[in-house]
């Protein structure tokens, strides 16, 4: 597998899959979010072919221990801008 690093956070995510959809391996999301934000990302997502797991709050919290994901962290190339 390629090597990767985790994003997080709306602005981040949103910001690599419009500069950079090709680098997002994939993309898990908070399923308890279900508002328009979400919605959106997740349709940006469904456009770019990107595989989105839909994971408990829980689960990505433990991927970006203290930060704040605002539910939704990416995995992406290593070196992609």
């Amino acid at each position: 597998m390629t090597a990767s690093t985790l994003i997080y956070g709306f602005r981040a995510v949103t910001g690599n899959l419009r500069a950079n959809p090709d680098s997002v391996q994939e993309l898990f999301i908070d399923g308890g979010r279900t508002d328009a934000r979400m919605r959106e990302l997740r349709g940006l997502a469904d456009g770019c072919a990107i595989r989105v797991r839909v994971v408990e709050g829980g689960r990505i919290d433990g991927m970006v221990p203290g930060a704040r994901h605002q539910g939704v962290v990416a995995r992406v190339a290593a070196g992609a801008p």
